[in-house]
């Protein structure tokens, strides 16, 4: 009875062991790229802005101030169309059902959307 017991706290500490390790090797494994798309009403987010020198300033200088060095600038029919559809998903009107699956979970709960750069999912 006392091997038995044996093996059984062996086999329960080799388990934990492989678990964390596991869990240590995901943690530390770099996920492929992603691209967070989300729309912004930045007229809404400037009247939220806690300093009262962000809330002052014009629109269009807000804007550039927050998206500094963060815009790509894109163009053709087929952006237009992918921004209209990430339009609609956020209004709870999805063109199709792949874009479910790209939403965000959580707090933000289909406010955002996840592209990876090589086309997966």
């Amino acid at each position: 009875m006392g091997s038995k017991t044996g093996l059984v706290e062996i086999v329960r500490r080799v388990l934990a062991c492989v678990c964390l390790a596991g869990a240590a090797v995901t943690f530390l494994t770099p996920a492929s790229a992603l691209i967070n798309v989300a729309p912004v009403d930045f007229a809404e987010r400037q009247k939220r802005e806690l300093f009262a020198d962000d809330r002052r300033l014009p629109l269009a200088e807000y804007i550039a101030n927050e998206t500094k060095e963060r815009l790509v600038s894109v163009q053709g029919s087929e952006w237009q169309n992918f921004f209209q559809s990430v339009s609609a998903t956020t209004s709870g009107q999805p063109p199709n059902v792949a874009w479910n699956a790209r939403a965000s979970q959580g707090w933000d709960s289909g406010d955002s959307f996840f592209f990876r750069l090589d086309g997966r999912r």
